[in-house]
This record gives structure tokens, sequence and C-alpha cells, in this order.
């Protein structure tokens, strides 16, 4: 999702990737060699945020700044990973109020927009291509606020919504599920990433009783590591580079 800069350059460039969460955030900067095609992770860091990103430009000014000051590169150019739960279901797009906050923080930190893509998207993308085949699962988001459920069969996404996190997974996965067409079969297998709280969670989920007709089979949970959410979003970026 988003419009990213594809012009080749016989140089090297430095780049930086943002993992925006409403409380804490992610950022990698990444050299780029246009000629072979290669995208190299050089350095990374975690900056804590607000839950509306009320000084997200100063953040990343300071983020910024520690990076080509240790690093000695220049950064210009910027790519976002957002959480679903932040795009619009009427529009598809990122919703207006973060929408603004991040074309805020290009322009005050002179940063060229590289775009931004849903999390979900580089993830299923990844899956597939490590697994060889399409992806079949149900991708669980859990943020701060809220709680997002995309299902993918075939590689195909067919159901996406999301809910206000009520701090019982349970209850949030099963109102969620309450506005999924009763003919949608779900796959059996859930992939969980990024609750404070995933392993009690993941255990919560196995241990209770889902409505038969609701999967195939009584559903595995899969948590996806911090190393491999890292993979997907570095994946994500030479994607739409390259």
């Amino acid at each position: 999702m988003g419009l990213f800069n594809k012009k080749v350059e016989n140089k090297t460039e430095h780049i930086v990737v943002f993992l925006l969460r409403q409380k804490d955030a992610c950022a990698w900067v990444c050299a780029v060699d246009h000629a072979t095609k290669q995208l190299e992770l050089i350095d990374e860091r975690k900056f804590s945020t607000s839950h509306t990103w009320d000084s997200l430009e100063y953040d990343i000014d300071e983020v910024l700044f520690n990076f080509e000051k240790e690093l000695d590169v220049k950064i210009q150019k910027a790519t976002f990973f957002v959480y679903s739960h932040l795009i619009d279901p009427q529009t598809g797009e990122l919703q207006n109020q973060y929408m603004e906050k991040l074309k805020s923080v290009l322009v005050a930190n002179s940063l060229e927009s590289l775009g931004y893509i849903e999390i979900e998207e580089s993830l299923s993308q990844t899956y597939a291509q490590n697994e060889h085949m399409p992806l079949n699962a149900m991708l669980l988001e859990v943020d701060v606020s809220s709680v997002f459920i995309c299902v993918y069969k075939g590689g195909k996404k067919l159901f996406h919504e999301a809910c206000a996190k009520s701090g019982n997974v349970i209850i949030d996965i099963e109102n969620i599920l309450a506005k999924m067409p009763t003919s949608l079969l779900l796959p059996a297998r859930i992939l969980m990433y990024d609750s404070p709280a995933v392993e009690h969670e993941s255990h919560d989920i196995l241990m209770h009783a889902w409505n038969d007709k609701r999967f195939i089979q009584l559903p595995q949970v899969g948590i996806v590591k911090e190393s491999d959410l890292k993979g997907a979003i570095i994946h994500g970026v030479s994607q739409e580079l390259f």
C-alpha cells in the first residue's frame, strides 16, 4: 500500500524504515544498492511514542539524529509500516489523523516518503514465500487499544475486522468473528503477533472451546517472533523497492 519511488540509482543510499505502534516504535536503517538490488540492514533501535503520536515528529528527529551521527550517513528517505487497525475500513487508507501525522513527520524532518505498508500484508507475503505455498491462516494483531483479525485462504484476503481491546482476547476474537459471514470456514491456523501477553493469550486461545462451525478443525496458534516480524518488514521494503 502506498507509493514508492522506484528510480534506479548507481550508488548506495541509506533509508530509514519505521514500524509504528500506538505506544512504541522500531526504526531500522538500511543501505540500498540499486545496481545489485540489495538491501542491507545496518542498524536498529526502539523508541517510545505517545498513544496519539503527539510528539512523533520530535521522537523521530531524535532517532534520525542519533543514526546519522553514529553511522556517519545522511538519511533522506523513509518508509512506514503500520498496524491494520489504523486503516480506515471505508477508504482502505490510513486514518486521516495518522496520515496527517506522517505528513508532518516527513516535513519536519525533511524526509522523502517511500510510502506506507500494512504489516499484515508483508507477513502474509513472507509466510507464503518461506513456506512455498499460498497462506491459509488467520492473522491476529494485538495492539495497545485494538485487536485486528485478517483471514487468508489460498493466499487471498477474505475477511478483516478490528475491535476495541477489552482485555480478554477470547472475547475480542469472538466479537470480531460474530461479524464474519457464517459461510466462511476459518483455517485451522492462527498467527498471533505483538501482544505483550502473547504466551498467556495463545494458551487461552488453544484451550477455548471454539464453535466447530467456524473452524475447519481446532486451531493451532503460531506466535510470530520479533525476528520474523523484522524479517517480514525488510522483505516488504525490498519487494517495493525492487
